[in-house]
């Protein structure tokens, strides 16, 4: 096993030796060591390993097909809008084949990760969910790549789990710092704040998303943080809306209605 490790990584990792850890080619390929790695750390049969081996030829191929089909759309679309004056008619078409592929690109690592883990027991795709220097060390080869948010959430996801909220709240972090409009990210990091008692952390979040987006759960929320922080009038206004489709909400209303009470008399 251990040598069709080594022979995978010298077809399909050396090639990317001389190319810029910032050009797209060097992140597939960085991508596709990692999960080299996988086969290896699980102990894949050299049946899987062969299987494993042509999931990531074809994805590879597939990448540099649509890199060409991009390079060749963005040559042709310059050409036309070098025109005098600019073919709409030809214009529009090309530049839905250009969005066309950007989205095929974009769509290619997750389908690549899905075809190789496919092909792995339910143990094994255990396994690999469950390996935080995976995630980690691919984070941390992809630069920019808008993947990244998607690793965050699922290592967000996997520190949760385990009951580990700081971790899991710095992976929640990363997903926002790399898309601050991850509503998925905002709500996870909202409900991690609120369980580690960092109030004004979860009104901010959830601040963030009704701005977006009135949700009655994002309402309930914010109630309940409004509440523990002493400001009764607005965590009631926020419980009040959220009851009607919030059954906690309503049990928190009616708490911190109570509690207002007794604060009252106590002062």
């Amino acid at each position: 096993m251990q040598r069709a490790f080594i022979l995978l990584a010298c077809l399909l990792v050396c090639p990317a030796l001389d190319a810029s850890a910032d050009t797209a080619p060097a992140r597939d390929r960085a991508r596709t060591y990692l999960m080299l790695r996988v086969v290896d750390a699980l102990d894949l049969s050299d049946d899987k390993a062969l299987q494993m081996r042509d999931i990531l030829h074809r994805a590879d191929d597939r990448r540099l097909e649509l890199t060409k089909k991009r390079d060749a759309l963005d040559a042709e679309m310059r050409a036309t809008l070098a025109r005098s004056p600019v073919d709409a008619s030809k214009l529009g078409p090309l530049v839905a084949d250009s969005h066309q592929v950007q989205r095929d690109l974009a769509a290619l690592p997750e389908k690549t990760f899905a075809e190789a883990q496919a092909i792995l027991s339910v143990e094994q795709q255990a396994a690999w969910h469950d390996d935080v220097s995976l995630y980690v060390h691919t984070i941390d080869t992809l630069g920019d790549d808008p993947y990244r948010v998607d690793l965050y959430e699922r290592l967000g996801e996997l520190y949760t789990r385990r009951g580990d909220l700081r971790h899991a709240a710095l992976a929640w972090d990363g997903a926002i710092a790399a898309n601050p409009s991850a509503p998925r990210a905002r709500w996870e990091r909202a409900r991690i704040r609120l369980r580690r008692g960092d109030l004004d952390g979860a009104v901010a979040d959830c601040d963030a998303l009704l701005a977006a987006r009135d949700e009655p759960a994002v309402r309930e929320l914010r109630g309940v943080a409004l509440g523990r922080l002493g400001r009764f009038d607005e965590a009631i206004a926020d419980l009040a809306r959220a009851a009607p489709a919030r059954p906690g909400a309503r049990r928190a209303l009616e708490a911190t209605v109570v509690t207002r009470v007794l604060v009252g008399i106590s002062r």
